[in-house]
Formats: structure tokens, C-alpha cells, sequence
């Protein structure tokens, strides 16, 4: 859990569970600064959908930048699920195959979301054509 200085006078909490893949580097990566982005985007807290997804944009892109110049970087990869809770409002995201399960007193409520290889593969390919070109 993360306390949210932003909220001013509005209860929050961040939770995040990374599971990093080929290595720890870049779940780590995720646990140490994926909160902060999402904090520090100018939408938050007004517009908290937008900020969590710049978020995820914002880390991909460093950690492809990562991957493109460090050997010990270039097979590692996060699954990464978070939850953000800012008064009465849930907001959950999740990245690759890592799900979240609420449970209550007598319910139990699956978020899930369909995953689409094909387009999150191709979707990572582009953006390391893209970053590969700037340099």
C-alpha cells in the first residue's frame, strides 16, 4: 500500500503486484516508479483513468528504452496488476496474464480482461521501431 499525498483530504490507497518475467529487473522497475508516474501525470487526480494509462505507456517506453541498451535487459518483462482506490471509487489495471479477485463478506467478483496477443505483441514491436528510429 501507498499513501497518496494528492488526494488532499480524500481517502486512497495504491496496491500493485508485478511478476516479473525472466528476471526481476523490470517488475522491480514497475514497483519502484510505476505509482510515482501515475501521481505525477498531470491528469491525476481529476481524470484517474487517464493518468493510470499514461502511466503504463510512460514505463513501457523506459523499460524498451532499458531493453534496447542494457544486455541484461532485453528478455525481461512484467505482468503488473494494480488496483488505486480514491474515496468510494475502484479503479483496476492490469497488464498481460495477472488477474484481481475482490472477495467482500459474501461476494467474490473476477476482473478480467481479455487479453489480445496479437495486438499487444504488435503493439511492442511498433514502439521499439519507434524508439530505435529516434536514436
Amino acid at each position: 500500500m501507498y499513501p497518496i499525498k494528492k488526494l488532499e483530504g480524500v481517502e486512497g490507497a495504491f496496491f500493485g503486484v508485478y511478476d516479473g518475467h525472466g528476471g526481476s529487473w523490470c517488475a522491480n522497475y514497475l514497483r519502484d516508479n510505476l505509482h510515482e508516474l501515475i501521481f505525477n501525470d498531470p491528469y491525476f487526480p481529476k481524470h484517474i483513468k487517464a493518468a493510470i494509462r499514461n502511466a503504463f505507456l510512460k514505463a513501457e517506453r523506459e523499460i524498451i528504452r532499458n531493453a534496447i541498451h542494457e544486455e541484461e535487459t532485453k528478455r525481461v518483462g512484467s505482468c503488473a496488476v494494480v488496483v488505486l482506490i480514491v474515496g468510494k471509487y475502484m479503479y483496476v489495471a492490469n497488464l498481460g496474464d495477472s488477474r484481481v479477485i475482490i472477495s467482500g463478506y459474501f461476494d467474490v467478483l473476477k476482473l478480467e480482461t481479455t487479453v489480445r496477443k496479437y495486438l499487444d505483441v504488435q503493439r511492442i514491436i511498433n514502439q521499439v521501431k519507434r524508439t530505435r528510429s529516434k536514436e
